[in-house]
């Protein structure tokens, strides 16, 4: 079951507005900031408000707990993630294993990455099955659903070999190696474009019209 919140009443309201709030102090805080992609803060600020700020979180039942898509604090390639979050029975809070890092021109949604956890693909395989769909093009569809709404012209999805933890990727905690972790990259990230009609090659991203 898919349920869309179209008010703050609950505890994820709260927390739903909480982490808006920790976006929008971050970005304007540090407004003349880029991050380690590249990905501008007044840029953010000046494109994205609007699909920000009416994104609501939508919740997913199944029996193996609730999970969350929602807006939160992001780090790395973007201040903003797009996020699934899983609430695990005897949790207090839901935990976050997967997301897409976000930016914005004037006519276009940025997803810079897209990663999940390692250690959390249970949850993501469970998510996946609910929704009937691989969880990462879950997300991507909402993003193209409301991008549209709104006025967007196109989706953006940054090609795996410009991403900078795709240069350099984190090895710790695993027995690949760093082309074995690229290759693993690159396959996942083109499947999702694949998978979603990505086909258009302009500059560092995979162009979809919507």
């Amino acid at each position: 079951m898919i349920k869309k919140f179209r008010n703050a009443i609950g505890a994820i309201g709260f927390r739903y507005r909480h982490d808006l709030e920790q976006v929008r102090s971050k970005l304007e805080n540090f407004k003349e900031a880029n991050t380690n992609q590249g990905v501008s803060f007044s840029g953010i600020l000046k494109y994205g408000k609007s699909f920000l700020g009416s994104f609501w979180p939508i919740k997913v039942r199944t029996g193996q707990g609730n999970f969350f898509a929602s807006i939160i604090l992001g780090k790395h390639e973007s201040p903003v993630f797009f996020a699934l979050s899983q609430q695990v029975p005897g949790h207090r809070h839901p935990k976050m294993i997967g997301w897409i890092a976000l930016a914005f021109e004037k006519n276009a949604v940025l997803i810079e990455t897209i990663q999940g956890e390692k250690w959390e693909k249970p949850g993501l395989d469970t998510f996946s099955q609910t929704v009937s769909v691989p969880w990462a093009n879950f997300l991507v569809n909402q993003i193209e659903r409301h991008a549209r709404k709104l006025g967007f012209s196109e989706v953006k999805i940054r090609y795996p070999e410009t991403l900078e933890n795709y240069k350099f990727p984190a090895t710790w905690g695993t027995k690949k190696t760093t082309k074995e972790i690229q290759r693993i990259m690159k396959h996942f990230i083109l499947k999702v474009a694949e998978t979603a009609s990505y086909s258009e090659r302009s500059g560092d991203y995979i162009v979809k019209k919507i």
